[in-house]
Parts: structure tokens; C-alpha cells; sequence
């Protein structure tokens, strides 16, 4: 799943969570809404930093951080063009988020 689409989800669940939240307590929020929702949609977009780190491992190279680093618009341009077959798998993608929302969310 590219940054785009994660960060399309990641809004329309913290959109729901602010909404909820003010359907069930009523009151002032704690937070201003606008700002709940971008850090919903930050987080979301940025459980994919873990792709980087794993690439490392994988391959030993860090290409795929310097192609961001040197044109960080092909995040949400070209995210087909960050890593190469030999750096990550899209199965190690999905393991990497299974392993962050299936055991690092439920410890924290």
C-alpha cells in the first residue's frame, strides 16, 4: 500500500474517532479536532518508515532512503520507484506491519 492510500485510511479512521468522540462525550474536546486528525493521518503515513529499515537489512543499502532524501515528492508522485525488487518484497511489507500492529500497538 503506497503513502496515499495509507494516509486516505488513516484520515477516514481518525475523522471517525474525532466524530465519535464528540457524539459520546458532548463536551470541549481536549484537543482541536483538525489537530487530532492530522496527527491520525502523520502516524499513518509514517508506519512506513519501517520499510526503510527493513530494506537495510535485507539488502545492506540504503538506496532506497537516498532516493527519498534526494526527491522526497516521489513519495507521493512515483512510491513505485523507492525500492527495488531486490530491496523489499511486498511481503516483508506486510509482515512489517503485522509485526508493528500486531505486537509493538497492543505493548504500548
Amino acid at each position: 500500500m503506497y503513502s496515499r492510500a495509507h494516509a486516505a485510511i488513516s484520515l477516514v479512521v481518525a475523522g471517525g474517532v474525532v466524530l465519535a468522540e464528540s457524539v459520546v462525550l458532548a463536551g470541549e474536546p481536549a484537543v482541536a479536532p483538525a489537530i487530532a486528525v492530522a496527527y491520525g493521518v502523520a502516524l499513518g503515513v509514517l508506519i512506513d518508515l519501517d520499510h526503510f529499515v527493513l530494506a537495510w537489512v535485507l539488502s545492506g543499502s540504503f538506496a532506497p532512503l537516498r532516493r527519498v532524501l534526494r526527491a522526497p515528492w516521489i513519495v507521493v508522485t512515483d512510491p513505485a520507484t523507492i525500492f527495488e525488487a531486490d530491496d523489499l518484497g511486498p511481503y516483508h511489507r506486510l509482515i512489517s506491519h503485522v509485526v508493528i500492529a500486531g505486537v509493538l500497538v497492543p505493548g504500548v
